[in-house]
């Protein structure tokens, strides 16, 4: 219809004063044309009361008008999808789906309403439209949600391996130093109850040793953390590399004290002394030569027990014995063991001792045994315990 004008043909005239012999001439020649092109089903004008002034087919004249016509009439555009002669006033077969439209006529310059045209356009073409358009929209939404997806999941995948890669880190660092890269405390328990529990299944012996670096302190108090850092990784890898590999385990425990466990070993001794001389040997750090010995203290599973904590208390034990003899090295032996529970909750009991007036001072003179004077008074603080016979003097 958009190659169709039907007002020019019109003189502005009321239709209800019906149209000329030449207009009716040109509105015919009109709707040949496109009803021939299949453009148009059927073109009838209607006056303001909606009776017929023109049908291009000859139909609807003298019928009731349709209410959409008397809308129409009003200045209103009514349009709706319908089947062709499907009207009660329509004459021959159903014909396929259409259009069925009222647009008012206005006449020409004064745009006053003086009529309404109805016509029925094909609604084939309007529907093969909107299926190609929405194939096009289908389709470009297929594309488009298939790029999303793809975009997506690089996102995701992406995002997944950072995140698994942070996971593993996190796992990693959770069990590890960060300055040595070895075991922490956590791991070397978990490797001590490993190796534990193939000893007991082979019947081997497992050494475990806590080696502690003697006055590593002053290393850090002379030429700073950062270069005890540095000698502290230097040593962590000359250790490991002294080791058997997999056979054998290295931890770092926490600042300078270090763990190892040895499996199927029977002269653990001769190792832990190699071990020792190799941490001895100087490392140069920032153009310093550096030497520091170590304590060492280990213990032998099954021999000295078979609980990891407990173990682990008797290898300190064994190198605090070591640190303060300047032994080097020593085997745990339960003389050395001076760590009871007992005493120690004693000692938390005596902080409430001089609030429950438990305390009493006592004065013992010192007689000179050449003239029989007094040269000096000793004071003592005895512990009057409500329940410990035993008296603890100072």
């Amino acid at each position: 219809m958009y190659k169709t004008a039907v007002q020019p043909l019109l003189t502005g005239q009321p239709l209800s004063q019906g149209l000329s012999p030449s207009e009716t001439a040109a509105m015919t020649r009109l709707v040949r044309n496109v009803v021939g092109t299949g453009d148009v089903l059927r073109l009838r004008l209607r006056d303001q009361a909606g009776a017929v002034e023109f049908s291009d087919d000859g139909s609807g004249f003298r019928q009731r008008p349709e209410d959409e016509a008397l809308e129409a009439a009003k200045g209103v555009e009514v349009v709706r999808l319908t089947r062709f002669n499907s009207d009660g006033n329509d004459s021959g077969s159903v014909g396929p789906t259409s259009v069925e439209a009222y647009v008012p006529v206005r006449a020409d310059g004064s745009h006053q309403q003086v009529g309404v045209m109805e016509v029925y356009l094909p609604y084939a073409p309007i529907a093969a439209d909107v299926d190609a358009g929405l194939s096009n929209l289908y389709r470009n939404l297929v594309i488009g949600l298939t790029l999303l997806y793809v975009i997506l999941f690089g996102i995701s995948a992406f995002v997944g391996r950072r995140l698994r890669r942070q996971v593993r880190l996190n796992a990693y660092l959770a069990e590890h130093d960060a300055l040595t890269s070895l075991p922490n405390r956590i791991l070397f328990h978990r490797r001590v109850q490993e190796a534990l529990r193939r000893g007991r299944e082979t019947a081997q012996a497992t050494t475990i040793a806590i080696i502690d670096l003697d006055r590593f302190r002053e290393v850090n108090d002379t030429l700073g953390h950062y270069n005890g850092d540095r000698l502290l990784a230097a040593l962590s890898d000359r250790m490991a590399a002294h080791l058997r590999g997999r056979f054998d385990a290295l931890a770092r425990l926490g600042g300078d004290e270090f763990g190892i466990v040895l499996v199927d070993v029977q002269e653990p001794e001769e190792i832990l002394i190699r071990l020792r001389q190799v941490i001895e040997h100087e490392v140069e750090i920032s153009g310093l030569p550096l030497s520091v010995e170590a304590s060492i203290g280990y213990v032998v599973a099954p021999e000295h027990g078979d609980d990891v904590d407990e173990l682990l208390q008797l290898a300190d034990v064994a190198m605090y014995v070591a640190k303060a003899q300047h032994a080097g090295l020593i085997r745990y032996d339960p003389s050395q063991n001076h760590y009871d529970a007992a005493n120690l909750a004693l000692v938390s009991q005596l902080r409430h001792a001089i609030d429950a007036d438990e305390l009493v001072l006592f004065y013992q003179p010192k007689v000179s045994l050449g003239d029989g004077g007094v040269d000096a008074v000793e004071a003592l603080i005895r512990w009057q315990h409500p329940k410990e016979v035993r008296l603890i003097h100072r």
